[in-house]
């Protein structure tokens, strides 16, 4: 028997006042046992209705009436400590002498005197005739108008009929005790009584935490007893706030649409965030430590999301905003984090007027990524927030996989009001660390950068914290344990501000963050982070191990592990849903692909003894040692890479054709030499043992000064700097017909574009330029041609061998590194490569800027970052290698 169909037939009124207050919890109070009972006839029966029949109103108002007589006759059948009170105890006798047919369990029994203690004016457990008597009349006087309101549809609903539904929780909200009180013990009954199941551990961390909540005046022990008069308070400020919000509630009734967001809610929002502010200000909230909320939330939940682990910085974000160290986690130091809502209003007001749907449903309403950052929206706040977090692209599947574009990605209008949302707290977060307060934050060099990297930590833990889910689906659409949040970014804080800085849309290129470009990185992280989980690959094709025979794999941090082979073989097909990473995964040659993996994943050779995690439950078992493995965070490196590049034409690609043409080449490559030199230089990838400095040779003889972008243009074109794959007709021109005069090479040498012709600064370059390569002029005829010029390129690689290894004499020579530049000097790319730098770069443009073959691509692009990250051979240790 449950508790409400016990109740509702032979103590309904005490029902009435436990389904009213099931959210409150109290102290225990004993009443005496009843001293005289009344001889007198019994009262006329009545009958209460079945449950599903309350929802007529005659049958609701004849069982209030019935009930009113029960009632009456209860209280002059017994006359206890004080006439019109019934306690506990008296109830429970009259229930034993037959006199109240009610069938209560021991649980049941203590849960109803919490619910009298609620309602009690002084919060005995006992039942107050007065009281009864209101509540009864509070049921006759609204329940037949409740009735009609629970059958109205969200949208048909009206503000005087919101404002009636308010007027009636007003009037009970005033009927609970001032002083009564819940016990954890009568919570544990309640709980039990409505669900065997309960698991009493879960109620009490529910219970540890209710002090972020709920005023508690008299003990800051996590079980003392919740006190009604907090409830009631509570309830008071959110029915206040809600009555004077009649615009929001208008919106709201719209589904939010973005047609509909209405001029002036920003006043009904700031009163409401004044009126929490208040009350989350008092002094008998309490604040939790990260040891107390690490122990409450790991009762709470059965499977490890990772949300514990995001706890200590959770508390350091709210320890920050509130100025206070060691403070502790409370509410009120979080509520700035919205505190500009006249901002947010803004935003949402300008972001809505960007949605064309009003004929659509609110869930339907969305933007293309085309409007945003190359149509009439362009920067706007939709193209600040556009590229700020993934976009939306419709499923593909293997068979007839359509072409989808980077900009063919859409952006929602739920999900651009959760940016809108995300930013105006995460700027809040910013402010915090803004030491300075001069809106910047250095992310690259200095001490400073250690302050980017702490705000980058924390900002991104919390945005993490509030919107951490504890399932997910597979390919199937099977639900499936997340796998545990790891969320810091570490050391990558100066890669991923150099994005933000830089490769989103307001970036300002000043080596340093702003609240805006702020946001950007950690979306991007979060991006990057999304990713991961999806492309680990979890189908059954792949083993899993795990460390823990008897644990599931998912409440084990960083497991599954997986054979490096298999994982490297099968990366890609974890992708197979995207539209981008996939297909040039797949366009890559199998070797290459999987030398490319090999490098990024790093090498473990140390045995891990670990536990096939098997589909099957009946099968034991089988323990095996693996040598070389990865594990679910091996995913980072790869999926960053591939989200990088993704982002990479979504900025650069302007024609829109998948491909970066020599024009479009100078916004790219800038952007990927920079990000990977960082990459090798902090040594964010653990790259195998001499690739390192193999791949940092090469970046950093890309990004001397001595040489022009128009080497790593050339490469990316070539798709390789090992084998020549350019076209016959650009390899004709520059060994044959390309010449250059002494103003050219003066230009490559590092002149000003802008110096007049004949000028004592240019006649100063040019005799520069003559005093390094005048002895290539063989007949003097003041220009190069033919073997003239290659005796100059000849004469620029010794210059730029001594330049590097005065540079770093540790790593150009030694035997990789003379191996390194013996490669660069025998490179027919990077030869023609300088004899093109030393064209006039408006012929250049001209010539190459409109021949489809002369173009680069994401995967030409994978390729050369292969070829940097290897030797002599790729760096596969696989056997398909």
């Amino acid at each position: 028997m449950t508790f409400q169909t016990a109740s509702l037939r032979a103590l309904a009124l005490t029902t009435l006042l436990l389904a009213l207050s099931a959210c409150g919890l109290v102290s225990e109070k004993e009443a005496p046992a009843p001293v005289a009972r009344l001889a007198q006839p019994a009262a006329a029966e009545c009958a209460l209705p079945a449950l599903e029949e309350l929802e007529k109103p005659d049958k609701l108002l004849g069982g209030v009436d019935c009930l009113e007589r029960q009632l009456e006759s209860a209280f002059e059948r017994v006359r206890g400590k004080s006439y019109g009170e019934l306690s506990l105890a008296e109830l429970q006798t009259l229930q034993r002498e037959g006199l109240l047919k009610v069938k209560l369990s021991e649980n049941e029994w203590q849960a109803v005197g919490g619910a009298l203690s609620l309602f009690h004016p002084e919060g005995e457990q006992r039942l107050s005739r007065k009281t009864a008597l209101a509540l009864l009349s509070w049921v006759r006087t609204h329940g037949p108008r409740a009735l009609e309101y629970t059958r109205i549809k969200l949208e048909a609903w009206t503000w005087p009929q919101f404002n009636d539904v308010l007027s009636m929780l007003e009037e009970l909200t005033a009927l609970i005790s001032l002083e009564g009180r819940f016990s954890l013990r009568q919570a544990k009954a309640l709980a039990s009584s409505i669900d065997s199941r309960a698991d009493p551990a879960q109620l009490e961390a529910i219970w540890r935490l209710k002090g972020l909540l709920f005023e508690t005046s008299e003990s800051r022990r996590w079980d003392s007893d919740f006190e009604a008069r907090s409830l009631r308070k509570l309830l008071k400020i959110a029915i206040e706030s809600a009555r004077a919000a009649p615009l929001t509630f208008q919106w709201a009734l719209t589904d939010l649409h973005p047609a509909h967001f209405p001029k002036g809610i920003e006043t009904e929002w700031r009163a409401a965030l004044s009126q929490v502010r208040e009350y989350f200000s008092s002094p008998e909230l309490h604040s939790y430590s990260t040891d107390q909320l690490r122990f409450a939330f790991s009762s709470l939940s059965s499977t490890d999301d990772g949300t514990t682990g995001l706890l200590p910085d959770v508390v350091r974000v709210a320890e920050k905003l509130s100025g206070e160290p060691r403070a502790g986690l409370r509410v009120a130091p979080l509520l700035p984090l919205l505190d500009d809502v006249d901002e947010l209003a803004k935003g949402f007001r300008e972001a809505a007027s960007a949605f064309d749907c009003m004929s659509k449903p609110s869930d339907e309403c969305e933007v293309s990524a085309r409007q945003v950052l190359r149509g009439p929206l362009e920067n706007t706040l939709m193209s600040r927030i556009a590229l700020k977090g993934r976009l939306s692209y419709p499923r593909v599947y293997d068979a007839e996989r359509p072409e989808i574009r980077p900009l063919d990605g859409t952006l929602s209008w739920q999900e651009t009001m959760v940016r809108l949302l995300e930013r105006a707290a995460i700027t809040r977060i910013f402010d915090a660390f803004d030491s300075n307060r001069d809106g910047r934050i250095p992310f690259a060099t200095g001490t400073s950068s250690k302050e980017a990297q702490e705000a980058m930590d924390l900002a991104f833990t919390f945005l993490r914290f509030i919107s951490a889910d504890a399932t997910r689906k597979d390919r199937e659409g099977h639900e499936i344990p997340a796998a545990p949040i790891l969320v810091k970014p570490g050391s990558l804080y100066g890669l991923i501000g150099l994005i933000g800085d830089e490769w989103l849309p307001d970036g300002n290129t000043d080596g340093a963050l702003n609240a805006e470009e702020f946001y950007g990185v950690l979306k991007v992280y979060e991006d990057i982070q999304d990713r991961k989980r999806w492309a680990t690959p979890w189908w059954g094709t792949v083993k899993r191990y795990k460390s823990d025979p008897n644990v599931s794999v998912y409440k084990l941090p960083g497991e599954p592990y997986f054979s490096r082979r298999e994982f490297i073989e099968n990366f890609h097909m974890g992708l197979t849903y995207e539209p981008f990473s996939y297909p040039i995964l797949t366009s890559l040659a199998p070797q290459t692909r999987e030398s490319l993996l090999h490098a990024l994943l790093g090498v473990s050779e140390e045995p891990i003894e670990v536990y096939e995690d098997l589909y099957d439950p009946t099968r034991p078992p089988t323990k095996v040692t693996l040598t070389q493995y990865a594990d679910s965070e091996s995913s980072l490196a790869p999926v960053a890479l591939l989200s990088m590049l993704e982002r990479l034409l979504m900025k650069c690609d302007l024609d829109e054709d998948s491909r970066f043409n020599w024009l479009e080449l100078d916004c790219a490559m800038p952007l990927l030499l920079k990000a990977s030199h960082l990459v090798v230089t902090s040594e964010l990838v653990e790259l195998d043992p001499g690739v390192h400095d193999g791949s940092r040779m090469l970046l950093e003889f890309l990004n001397s000064s001595g040489l022009p972008r128009s080497v790593a243009k050339l490469i990316a074109i070539n798709g390789s700097f090992r084998t020549f794959e350019l076209p016959r007709g650009l390899s004709d021109w520059l060994n044959g017909s390309a010449h250059a005069d002494w103003d050219q090479l003066a230009t490559f040498i590092g002149a000003p574009a802008d110096l007049p012709a004949g000028s004592p600064g240019k006649k100063l370059w040019i005799a520069e330029a003559m005093s390094r390569y005048g002895h290539c002029d063989v007949n003097e005829d003041g220009r190069l041609q033919g073997s003239e010029l290659d005796c100059f390129v000849g004469s620029v690689l010794d210059q730029t061998q001594a330049f590097l290894e005065r540079l770093a004499p540790d790593h150009f020579t030694s035997g990789a590194g003379r191996a390194f530049l013996q490669h660069v000097r025998e490179s027919r790319v990077v030869s023609l490569a300088i004899k093109l730098a030393t064209q006039d770069q408006k012929l250049i443009d001209r010539e190459l800027g409109s021949v489809p073959t002369f173009s680069s691509t994401p995967v030409k692009i994978l390729q050369v970052i292969e070829e940097a990250i290897r030797r002599g051979k790729p760096l596969c240790k696989l056997p398909s290698c």
